[in-house]
């Protein structure tokens, strides 16, 4: 079996060359199999739910992400897992960033996502020993950086068979930073941080809501977007664990 992450470039050509090392180096780290059919598999996407501000006033400028892993279970107990491992993402990027898993196994039912800082990287320089880079501003218009070190591991499980080839993992920014007071947080020349050394106490409250913050979406019109009919979840997190 093979995985491939596709992914497309952002503002220039050389980002265009990173998101082919990228697809590259995913590929690199996928488990293969003899079983190779391309009538089954699927395709996960990570996007935001929204790429307005939040009702606080918050504005992302670059949303980064280190993804290391992102799986696809099939129903079945005797079948292998179809995995995908280590990269990083823009999850403002659109269209969103997405893996593609090759396969003859049609019927999947589960679909886990770890977080974890990324490893170096030349498509996400900044984002290098962080699992979050989130960068923007606040109601005040004051600059912000939120730096995070999560490990945490979801399992999105369905009672029924999941439409493999529309799944989206969604990211809710605004209830992540629902416990999150920027405006309460110090500035260093003129940006907010937070991160362990600057305003952990935010960063804190940041890493506890990450679990409420995932859930699995169907792209119902696989337009590659979530439209408002399609906020419901079709599975929310069975299982997280944090460090």
């Amino acid at each position: 079996m093979r995985t491939f992450l596709k992914t497309l470039s952002r503002r220039s050509a050389l980002a265009a060359r990173a998101s082919t090392l990228l697809a590259l180096a995913v590929c690199l780290g996928c488990s293969s199999g003899s079983d190779e059919s391309g009538n089954g598999g699927g395709q996960v996407a990570i996007a935001p739910l929204s790429r307005e501000p939040t009702s606080r006033g918050v504005t992302f400028d670059s949303a980064q992400l280190s993804l290391a892993l992102v799986s696809l279970e099939a129903c079945a107990a005797d079948t292998a897992t179809l995995n995908a491992r280590n990269f990083p993402i823009e999850l403002l990027h659109q269209p969103a960033p997405h893996v593609i898993f090759v396969s003859a196994v049609t019927d999947y039912c589960s679909v886990g996502v770890d977080l974890a800082p990324a490893g170096a990287s030349d498509l996400l320089p900044d984002l290098q020993g962080y699992t979050v880079l989130f960068r923007g501003t606040r109601a005040d218009g004051a600059a912000f950086e939120l730096k995070s070190t999560l490990n945490t591991s979801f399992v999105f499980e369905s009672g029924t068979l999941l439409a493999a080839d529309k799944l989206v993992v969604g990211v809710d920014l605004e209830q992540w930073l629902s416990d999150v007071d920027l405006d309460a947080a110090t500035t260093t020349d003129d940006v907010a941080l937070v991160d362990a050394d600057d305003n952990p106490e935010q960063l804190a409250a940041f890493d506890a809501a990450a679990r409420s913050a995932f859930a699995l979406y169907e792209d119902t019109n696989g337009d590659g977007a979530l439209s408002d009919s399609e906020l419901t979840p079709v599975a929310t997190a069975a299982a997280a664990t944090t460090e």
